[in-house]
């Protein structure tokens, strides 16, 4: 009836992403949380797991991709979010009526939101690699082999939680692996791409393309460490946006007269470092020109985490 009301009122929200999530995750809290809860999981958890797998029917064929770290992030977030809407739907009205006193009213409101955002912040930043249709083909299966545990006969239960633990676990190790090893990997036309101990580097040479996002994508990058923006305009700033937007770079390159938010200016002999890699820009352009090395090859080098040398 929900979801009938809102339709009737918007229609377009059918193409929305975002309502298509919320009504996917919904869908899952209702059919699966009282499923696991009668196997004794948590309510907690369970509805953690309910609404994230309801949301990858939608997350897999639109993105290609589950973030992994959002189930621990729901267990965290979900028990503050729900007084956070209550109390901000009941302090609202009273906090516009007496502005003087809003600032009091709404302290549990800025504590709560500092929580949501320190949860989130810590999500986007911790190194789980997404996981594709494969990975949430393979959990559903280890999902399902515990679901049927209880109903298989007792000499065969060992084998069946055996089974399930073993898809778990290689699930979680091939989601802590960092973006694959790559040497100037070509993505699409005049965009390049280098990855090594789990930094990685992108060139960005024109808008991106659905190649390029899609293979982005498949190397489970999820966060950059240097984007270079090779030409300056708003064109090219308009371009890079979403990328800035979507993986999160450490640091930004662009030529001089960019347009882009926050970009750094790169002329000739600039040099920016990302781990190993270490990106030296050999020409300010514009098109700005850079060439990608690995310092391991340094005799000199040292990794950050190696002890000092005596």
């Amino acid at each position: 009836l929900a979801v009938i009301g809102c339709l009737l009122i918007d229609p377009l929200l059918v193409h929305s992403v975002g309502f298509q999530l919320s009504v996917a995750a919904v869908t899952g809290l209702v059919v699966l949380t009282p499923v696991l809860q009668r196997r004794r999981v948590p309510l907690l958890l369970a509805a953690s797991i309910g609404a994230q797998v309801g949301a990858a029917v939608v997350l897999v064929p639109t993105f290609g991709t589950v973030p992994l770290v959002s189930l621990p992030a729901n267990v965290l977030a979900v028990p503050v979010a729900g007084p956070l809407m209550m109390w901000g739907l009941t302090a609202g009205p009273v906090a516009g009526l007496v502005p003087w006193w809003a600032g009091v009213v709404h302290a549990p409101t800025h504590v709560s939101l500092a929580w949501e955002a320190g949860v989130a912040t810590w999500a986007a930043r911790v190194p789980l690699a997404p996981l594709g249709l494969a990975g949430v083909l393979a959990v559903a299966i280890a999902a399902g082999l515990v679901l049927a545990a209880g109903r298989v006969p007792p000499p065969a239960r060992p084998a069946v939680a055996v089974g399930a633990a073993s898809i778990f676990a290689a699930v979680v190790f091939f989601a802590l692996q960092g973006p694959a090893a790559a040497e100037g990997t070509e993505l699409d036309a005049g965009s390049r791409f280098w990855a090594l101990g789990g930094h990685s580097v992108l060139l960005l040479g024109g808008p991106p393309s659905a190649t390029l996002l899609e293979a982005l994508r498949n190397r489970h990058v999820h966060r950059l460490d240097v984007l270079v923006v090779t030409r300056p305009g708003p064109a090219a700033a308009d371009a890079a946006w979403p990328l800035v937007q979507a993986l999160r770079p450490r640091v930004v390159l662009a030529p001089e007269h960019h347009q882009l938010a926050g970009a750094h200016t790169a002329r000739r002999g600039a040099v920016a470092v990302a781990g190993p890699l270490v990106v030296n820009v050999t020409d300010g352009g514009p098109p700005l020109v850079i060439r990608v090395t690995d310092r391991r090859s340094d005799p000199g080098y040292r990794h950050p985490g190696d002890p000092p040398p005596r």
